[in-house]
């Protein structure tokens, strides 16, 4: 799976905005690193001095985590298309 510098910084935006609407404050800037498995790509670690969010790429979800504790997931949404567009566009 290949993912575009520009899904990328859309995925840290979306991290930043995710923790603003939290009231978290990072003063220091996030930390990326990928996440493998089996040497497959599964998505991103964005990591702070108190929080830490991971992008799963095949949920497309992510997940805010402190102290190893789950605070919130929510579902992402990337520009893609849902069927109900790809059924109107065709008529």
């Amino acid at each position: 799976m290949l993912i575009s510098s520009k899904a990328t910084d859309t995925i840290y935006q979306a991290v930043l905005q995710l923790l603003a609407q939290q009231g978290i404050v990072e003063n220091e800037p996030l930390q990326q690193h990928v996440l493998l498995r089996d040497g497959m790509f599964h998505g991103y670690r964005f990591q702070g001095v108190t929080v830490q969010v991971d992008w799963l790429a095949q949920q497309d979800i992510l997940i805010l985590k402190s102290q190893d504790r789950i605070l919130l997931q929510k579902q992402m949404s990337l520009q893609k298309p849902s069927e109900v567009e790809l059924t109107a566009r065709a008529s």
